[in-house]
């Protein structure tokens, strides 16, 4: 099989998006090839589900455009969003447009860039020897959830043993996401008049798996003792943390206003 010289031109590894309001460009360049294959088949993936929702049921024969990222077809340049989490993206091209079993074997010609760090290389994107350079990219969406029903004051109430919860990447308990995700949640409490009281995190976080009605998310439950009951405005901050200042360097929120109980 001939190898096909690729890279990722954009979105560059390390970089973040606010999922609300930014799209994402995906442009990918094919540089070299010996000899030249002719026509080629691209396709971009996320290591993610691309949107909200149960990801797609893969049939046989196997229909991969269900689940890449990239126009069917094939681009090397388009736009679209994704949702939240740490996504490791990877381009592929290969000379064969199908992918079954026949396809498959009748490649000639095939590439891929981006993908995931090598082991021991998470921080910098250097690539290592037949080791792509990596491309990945921090989606930041603040989305709280698991919340019941608004009061007859036009608050929520929370319950103390229930806890504050919010929208997470499917994959958030896989440890081979663990080695790629920057996500940060935090919670900040502060009374109608704005005065801060507490804020719970970074820290462990529990995990809940999707539901009928929620979609797999993340949360501190049951509330600390630094919460007292009260009404308050809850602001969940998604974003990427810096452990030296303490503080967000790039991050997604949103207000509701609570009432904790119990």
């Amino acid at each position: 099989m001939g190898p096909i010289t690729m890279s990722i031109e954009e979105p560059a590894h390390n970089s973040s998006f606010l999922g609300r309001t930014e799209g994402i460009h995906f442009h990918g360049r094919i540089d070299a090839m010996d000899p030249a294959p002719g026509q080629l088949w691209t396709r971009w993936y996320s290591s993610l589900p691309a949107v909200a929702g149960r990801p797609p049921e893969l049939q046989v024969p196997v229909d991969l455009d269900k689940v890449a990222i990239s126009p069917a077809g094939g681009a090397l340049s388009f736009d679209r969003d994704l949702w939240i989490g740490s996504h490791a993206i990877t381009f592929t091209v290969k000379d064969v447009a199908g992918d079954d079993k026949d396809a498959l074997t009748d490649v000639r010609y095939a590439g891929m860039a981006g993908g995931a760090p090598a082991p021991g290389k998470p921080a910098s994107g250097e690539s290592v020897p037949a080791q792509p350079k990596p491309c990945v990219i921090h989606v930041l969406i603040a989305e709280p959830t698991r919340l019941p029903p608004l009061g007859s004051d036009g608050r929520t109430p929370i319950t103390r043993a229930g806890g504050v919860w919010a929208e997470a990447p499917v994959a958030w308990p896989d440890p081979a996401y663990q080695a790629v995700n920057r996500l940060t949640y935090r919670w900040v409490f502060a009374t109608p008049s704005n005065t801060p009281v507490a804020h719970l995190g970074p820290g462990d976080l529990s995990f809940a798996q999707r539901t009928e009605d929620h979609p797999p998310c993340v949360g501190v439950a049951p509330l600390p003792a630094s919460v007292p009951a009260g009404q308050y405005e809850l602001t969940l901050q998604v974003g990427l943390w810096d452990k030296d200042t303490a503080k967000f360097t790039r991050y997604d929120e949103k207000t509701v206003a609570i009432t904790v109980t119990g």
